[in-house]
């Protein structure tokens, strides 16, 4: 829990701060005076706010010029608790902060401390992609270039004289990208020897033996060559050492191979035993594809198949000579008229000028008529509409014309008086229990006796059988509805009784009405401070209410002052 006054911390600065935390909900309760609102932030969103009779937009306004108060913040679970209802969606939290870039690190187990290189993805296309989205700075290529043998952030900061946040943030710049790789301490995996491939195994000791026999082979031919001849005695000697080193050479050698195979084999590769070829060995060949073949016949089918039957066109229809496509007619003609390829004249011929003299005409003929018709379009859109005169209805002297500036406001206070004093309140089923408990008030009693009879609030506190005045009666009132004894219509009834009791001063009140807002009220304040007038008289000739809101408060709250 977080408590704290407004003149210390402003509410922006609070509402921005908890918006940072991304993964959290917030439940923000204000009070300034007898004012009370509540705000709900919730993974840097404000989803509501409430302030009376007001809410959403219109409470946030009021709220944010509080320059005194006091405010306290609860951890709010949204999925568990329903007793708000969602008014606002309003983002404020700031992506890219260093509140994120620090959670983000704090998930991807990275610090500053940790050894970092550069990454096999630099300069690929993922790498370019990410970069679009999220631009390396230039000291984060400088740290790119820097950390080449595996260095931490925390190095950097003292190589290029960073602070914590310049350091965090460029090691998120670079680890989102992709970089830079993290080294992280690993522990080898011991190789198993039972599962290791003896072809494997026979292959890399030949590959190790060759060299090695070339090699002993050539020492033995140099040490034969330069040896010479011995004493007798000692013949049987060296021949004894020489068979116990060529064993241990032996072993030895077939040990290195044995270790040198193991390490050829590739690490992480499973091997097994060489299972037996049950399969005969067979030559065999390469046989011809079949598709490819089909496909050649049925190429050469359909060759030989048009060709003939070019030949026997050729062969039946005399070569004409080349005559110009006929035009498309919408019509369909029949006898006669078709136009057919033996119908048209010759290229050049006098029979086919005239034809194209003809068309061109008929095209020339269409394309005047098309024009004159866009012109006759043209004019008609453009041609002006005739004035219509209309004769206003001579205005007489003695009214005047509608003003929505100048209208008389409705007398707001007096409505809601009255509808206060004409309401018969709902007996909650908390209250019809009371009811038939004897520890009950019996004055609540009576009370709420009353209105499960279908009495006004007006005609309950007039009787002069509960034998009190009507201010305690309107105080029951107010507490029965308080205790959920009663149920109200609407909370501008229970407001109203706030105002006749003095609980809620008459400009607090027409704030709540939206009769004005904030800004008018500073502005309204501050001018009575200045002219040095009463507020209700400004408020009034403000327009903000009339005398007769004034005058029936005043007569009621003399009814229901405290005797």
């Amino acid at each position: 829990m977080i408590e704290g006054d407004l003149a210390d911390v402003s509410l922006p600065g609070l509402l921005q701060c908890l918006a940072t935390e991304s993964d959290k909900s917030f439940r923000v309760q204000l009070a300034s005076g007898p004012q009370k609102g509540e705000l709900i932030v919730s993974e840097g969103q404000i989803l509501a706010a409430n302030f009376g009779l007001l809410e959403g937009n219109d409470a946030l306004t009021e709220f944010l010029f509080w320059g005194e108060g006091s405010f306290k913040v609860e951890r709010f679970n949204l999925a568990d608790d329903a007793s708000f209802s969602r008014s606002l969606t309003i983002e404020l939290r700031q992506l890219n902060s260093f509140a994120d870039q620090i959670l983000f690190l704090q998930k991807a187990n990275v610090g500053l401390n940790t050894e970092i290189v550069p990454s096999p993805k630099f300069g690929t296309e993922e790498w370019q992609e990410a970069l679009k989205k999220l631009p390396l700075y230039r000291e984060d290529y400088v740290v790119l270039g820097w950390v080449t043998d595996g260095r931490t952030m925390r190095q950097a900061m003292r190589e290029f004289n960073f602070d914590v946040v310049q350091a965090a943030s460029s090691l998120f710049r670079l680890l989102s990208t992709g970089s830079v790789d993290c080294i992280r301490p690993q522990l080898v995996a011991d190789i198993d020897i039972t599962d290791i491939d003896i072809t494997d195994i026979e292959i890399a000791v030949a590959e190790v033996d060759a060299p090695v026999a070339s090699s002993s082979s050539s020492s033995s031919s140099s040490s034969s060559s330069s040896s010479k001849p011995a004493e007798p005695g000692s013949e049987p000697t060296k021949d004894k050492e020489r068979e116990k080193s060529g064993k241990a050479k032996a072993k030895a050698d077939s040990t290195s191979s044995i270790s040198e195979a193991i390490s050829a084999i590739p690490a992480g590769k499973t091997v097994k035993a060489p299972e037996p070829d049950l399969l005969p060995d067979f030559d065999m060949e390469p046989e011809p594809e079949p598709v490819l073949e089909a496909v050649k016949e049925e190429a050469e089918l359909v060759t030989s198949s048009l060709a003939a039957e070019v030949v026997q066109d050729l062969s039946s229809t005399p070569v004409a000579s080349p005559v110009a496509s006929p035009v498309a007619s919408p019509t369909v003609n029949s006898g006669a008229d078709v136009i057919t390829s033996d119908s048209l004249p010759a290229v050049g011929s006098p029979e086919f000028m005239e034809l194209m003299t003809k068309a061109q005409q008929v095209a020339a003929s269409q394309a005047v008529k098309k024009a004159d018709n866009l012109v006759a379009a043209t004019s008609v859109l453009e041609k002006p509409k005739p004035k219509v005169e209309v004769t206003e209805p001579e205005s007489e002297p003695d009214k005047k014309s509608f003003d929505i500036r100048r209208t008389d406001p409705l007398p707001l206070v007096a409505i809601d008086i009255e509808r206060l004093f004409q309401t018969t309140f709902h007996v909650a089923p908390f209250g019809q229990v009371a009811l038939n408990n004897n520890a009950l008030d019996d004055d609540m009693k009576k009370i709420v006796s009353a209105f499960k009879a279908g009495k006004t609030f007006i005609n309950v506190a007039t009787d002069g059988g509960h034998g009190h005045d009507p201010a305690q009666i309107l105080h029951t009132c107010k507490y029965a509805l308080e205790r959920g004894y009663i149920d109200p219509p609407d909370q501008v009834v229970s407001l109203t009784a706030d105002l006749l009791l003095g609980r809620v001063e008459l400009e607090q009140y027409l704030l709540q009405r939206r009769r004005l807002n904030g800004d008018e009220l500073r502005d309204v304040i501050e001018m009575a401070k200045q002219k040095g007038v009463k507020l209700v008289e400004l408020l009034v000739k403000m327009g903000f209410m009339t005398d007769s809101d004034w005058d029936r408060l005043n007569q009621e709250k003399e009814r229901f002052a405290p005797r």
